[in-house]
């Protein structure tokens, strides 16, 4: 039994990844899809033209995994595909955002897509790909977003590393570093009033165009993925520029716009 299996699949990215490759062309036998939200799940189901199996887990519980590892065990698949996109991400100063809510973005953005992984790696076959969600934030420092680019600079150096490893399985692991995406992204991550003010300016873009970039730089064998020009340039820029240049005028550019933090 030929699958997929993606995480965050009840919606955003993890969604856009289900309906791609529900089409015909990759001829799966079932997608497996993860997600916290059970009728978020079913309603991205309810959409595709294969035949899915549904998880509305909470996969930073153990005995969630516990689960997973059993119905690996149980069906024996053939993982094709792994897209970890479950994740979320909170942006404020350190000091003035909820201690819990920071420490639950470490246990979802790295302890769940590292366990999950690990579930899968067994299953998967040669030729699979491996496709991570990091982000264009995991490339440096952010002062508003400390936690979350600090997750999501550790998917984009385990990817690598594994990546090594299962290289010369015939297995292609991918980060996908990209910057603003057309999703409810931003809308958990900041409180109500402060949003217009945090995307205003930004350029984002939708899930398909993330996903057809990354399916290109998978299949060419490529470990990192920059989805546009911009994050091209800031990959760049992060290798040209000493961390420490970038990280002042981050500061005070943030200390402009919003103000210092209380501590």
């Amino acid at each position: 039994m030929k699958i997929a299996v993606i995480t965050g699949a009840g919606s955003g990215i993890g969604k856009a990844f289900a309906e791609r490759f529900s089409c015909q062309d990759y001829n799966f036998d079932e997608l497996w899809l993860l997600d916290l939200n059970r009728e978020a799940l079913e309603m991205t189901a309810a959409s595709l033209s294969v035949k899915t199996r549904l998880f509305a887990l909470d996969l930073s519980k153990e005995e969630s995994l516990d689960c997973i590892k059993e119905v690996l065990t149980q069906c024996d698949p053939q993982i094709c595909i792994l897209a970890n996109c479950a994740g979320f991400g909170a942006i404020g100063w350190f000091s003035e955002t909820d201690m819990q809510k920071q420490l639950d973005m470490i246990d979802v953005n790295c302890k769940s897509l590292t366990a999950v992984t690990y579930l899968c790696i067994p299953y998967l076959i040669r030729g699979a790909k491996v496709l991570n969600m990091s982000s264009g934030a995991g490339l440096m420092p952010q002062p508003r977003f400390a936690v979350y680019a600090a997750t999501k600079s550790y998917v984009l150096s385990f990817s690598r590393a594994i990546g090594a490893v299962l290289k010369r399985k015939g297995i292609t692991v991918c980060a996908i570093c990209a910057g603003p995406v057309k999703t409810n992204f931003y809308k958990t991550a900041v409180k109500e009033k402060d949003y217009q003010k945090e995307t205003k300016d930004l350029k984002m873009q939708t899930p398909e165009d993330i996903i057809r970039i990354a399916l290109s730089n998978a299949e060419k064998g490529r470990d990192v993925c920059y989805p546009s020009g911009f994050m091209r340039f800031t990959a760049f820029l992060t290798k040209a520029v000493p961390i420490s240049a970038l990280l002042s005028y981050v500061m005070k550019e943030s200390f402009k716009r919003y103000g210092a933090p209380d501590a």
